[in-house]
């Protein structure tokens, strides 16, 4: 109880001497502003106009407010008082603060553990009609599709919610509705990523704590069991993407997009490894800088649209995987199992983006859709 005294009392003391004493120049008492945590342009200084002066006083309080000296350090203090003291996520419609300094998504990946947004009968069998027309589709082309689930977070780590967030709503999740619908019919292969990454939680922590993507030896997990089912078609495929083949690397970095989303990333450090390909057990994987498509106008991340690697063994087959953000991170393990990697992040769409592929011609592709993301297989045209 005296430990939780003191600690109140020093953490404001503590914070305000990190926030506005800081060392600059080998100087002490120089307050320097901080970068904003918002993902977004400041408001600029507007001029007034004498024949449209309506906008004027809007616009120049936007601009006031965006350039309240030392408004970044204000906001960061009020934040992490409200994180460390009294752990109070800031936006709380979007933010549920965990125990353990675990935080979660208040999107749609919540609901989805929660099981409070299910498909109905009608909806199940129009995205069962859509992936049998892109089995029938590819295998015209000779290639095999896989549907990979990648789960939510909470699914994975439900043991560090919080309150309410812990419940249930109903028996089970859309996703349990799905696969179980899916099931009965075995040309459709579904790649259920939950059961794995559940199964492999022993060796390490699969997930960060301050971001809702897995981290690099989640999406190894994930990788080794995206390949272990498409190994049953390419048995060629080699064993590759094991732990033993990778070198753990320990390190601390800024929090993730959750804790940025808080406004407190830069004072809730990220515990977590790199893992760093054995030279002697696997083949190099090259990146192709090559880009041949156009990014799509006005795609954030356009960067992120066009991804290939290649193994250059030219027994393993090609593939073509659309993914989203998560593949950020599984690129640099999936891609061993194939010759020709191409990752393609078409915006949350999933589709099959059939000019490419055909352009393309993998005998592997994967659909890689979060738990979050599946309603997005009803937005196909249907066939």
């Amino acid at each position: 109880m005296r430990n939780l005294r003191i600690k109140y009392r020093i953490l404001p003391l503590l914070f305000i001497g990190a926030l506005f004493f800081p060392f600059i120049n080998g100087k002490i008492g120089l307050i320097q502003e901080i970068e904003s945590s918002e993902n977004r342009s400041l408001a600029a200084k507007p001029t007034f106009d004498l024949l449209k002066p309506d906008p004027f006083p809007r616009a120049y309080e936007d601009w006031f407010n965006d350039h309240i000296n030392l408004k970044n350090r204000l906001v960061l203090l009020n934040n992490s008082i409200n994180y460390f003291i009294f752990h109070r996520s800031g936006v709380p419609q979007k933010l549920n603060l965990g125990s353990n300094g675990w935080m979660y998504f208040n999107n749609l990946m919540l609901p989805s553990f929660r099981q409070s947004n299910l498909f109905n009968q009608k909806e199940l069998q129009q995205i069962k009609d859509e992936l049998l027309y892109r089995n029938q589709y590819l295998s015209e082309h000779n290639a095999v599709h896989y549907l990979a689930i990648v789960p939510a977070k909470a699914s994975v780590y439900p043991e560090f919610l919080t309150g309410n967030q812990r419940e249930h709503i109903n028996d089970s999740s859309r996703t349990d509705q799905l696969i179980a619908f899916l099931n009965g019919d075995k040309n459709i292969r579904i790649i259920d990523l939950r059961a794995a990454l559940k199964k492999k939680k022993d060796i390490g922590q699969l997930f960060h704590k301050s971001d809702h993507h897995w981290n690099s030896l989640g999406a190894m997990v994930a990788a080794q069991e995206v390949l272990n089912k498409v190994r049953i078609d390419f048995p060629q495929i080699p064993e590759f993407v094991k732990l033993d083949n990778f070198r753990i690397e320990p390190y601390i970095g800024k929090g993730g997009d959750l804790a940025k989303l808080a406004g407190i990333n830069t004072v809730v450090p990220e515990k977590n490894n790199r893992l760093h390909p054995d030279k002697n057990m696997l083949p190099e994987l090259i990146a192709d800088k090559n880009k041949r498509y156009q990014v799509p106008k006005g795609f954030a991340y356009g960067w992120g649209y066009e991804i290939r690697r290649t193994t250059q063994q030219q027994e393993l087959p090609n593939a073509m995987i659309i993914r989203d953000s998560y593949g950020d991170y599984i690129i640099p393990f999936l891609s061993y199992g194939f010759n020709n990697s191409l990752y393609l992040w078409d915006q949350w769409e999933y589709t099959l983006n059939k000019n490419i592929f055909e352009a393309e011609k993998p005998q592997v592709f994967i659909t890689m859709v979060t738990e979050a993301q599946l309603h997005k297989l009803l937005e196909q045209n249907p066939h």
